[in-house]
């Protein structure tokens, strides 16, 4: 029973929506207790098609799959998969056979939040830019944060609620009421949300553990943080789950409100979708 309800919350966290840079994405359904059924979507020239040509898994906690595109081949886009060996809620990772070293963006290769990025952008929670690349290292407005989370959980950003008198004209106003529907943030003593100010490490940390119950892993250690900040309980959680460690560049030299850019922001957000 147990097992079935972990299965159950998985699907919560894969979805499918348009296609970015790689052009390919997946949707998951669940077809057993332990079964699952990955199914590609692509954007393919005519006559060409999508077969999926294996499978593997990592560390109980991460499947690859692995896929060709091309001419003449007859779709095959979806396998059964059985996670029984593995420990959702799992992390999706896609890669196209005929061309492995291809990143879904062009400036993400090699970096520390790589696998983490690819993931978001697999399941259709995020986008990059028109040339191609991702822009890792730019900043992340409160907003943007708030719609990459939403995104993540395929949750439908509707909502009647008022809220916050900065945002009633704003781009993202749908899903940040949603998110105060949702009772993950709050805004600012004035009524505002400053939707357009950057997101902090501490933001991003009370909206996460407010959406989030981690347990705790044998990563312990934190970095210097002051007990006195508003968001000391949840940076501490944060921390001592393994959403943050030791060997992120965003570990050393921690302030609690210093700036995350966006590589840090889909790292936090796919690791605390993909917690235990």
């Amino acid at each position: 029973m147990k097992r079935t309800i972990i299965m159950t919350i998985i699907m919560l966290f894969v979805f499918s929506c348009g296609c970015y840079a790689s052009g390919t994405t997946y949707s998951v359904k669940q077809i057993g207790e332990n079964t699952i059924k990955v199914t590609l979507n692509a954007q393919l020239l005519q006559g060409q098609g999508i077969e999926i040509t294996s499978a593997s898994k990592r560390e109980g906690k991460v499947l690859n799959i692995f896929f060709k595109t091309g001419e003449g081949i007859t779709d095959k886009n979806s396998m059964d998969v059985d996670l029984t060996t593995m420990i959702p809620p799992i992390r999706i990772i896609l890669t196209n056979i005929d061309n492995p070293e291809q990143g879904v963006f062009k400036d993400i290769k090699g970096i520390y939040a790589e696998e983490y990025i690819q993931h978001l952008h697999d399941m259709g929670a995020l986008e990059g830019y028109p040339d191609g690349t991702f822009k890792p290292k730019s900043s992340v407005t409160r907003a943007e944060f708030v719609t990459m989370l939403l995104n993540s959980l395929k949750v439908e950003k509707k909502s009647k609620a008022k809220g916050f008198k900065d945002t009633n004209k704003h781009w993202a106003k749908n899903a940040i009421n949603t998110a105060c529907d949702m009772k993950i943030i709050t805004g600012f003593g004035d009524g505002t949300f400053k939707p357009d100010k950057t997101v902090t490490a501490a933001e991003a940390a009370r909206i996460i553990t407010r959406l989030f119950v981690f347990s705790k892993t044998s990563q312990q250690e934190m970095p210097p943080i002051n007990k006195k900040h508003w968001a000391y309980d949840s940076l501490s959680k944060v921390f001592s789950a393994g959403i943050i460690s030791k060997a992120d560049p965003l570990f050393k030299g921690f302030k609690e409100d210093a700036a995350l850019n966006r590589a840090d922001c889909a790292m936090i957000i796919s690791r605390a979708i993909t917690a235990n």
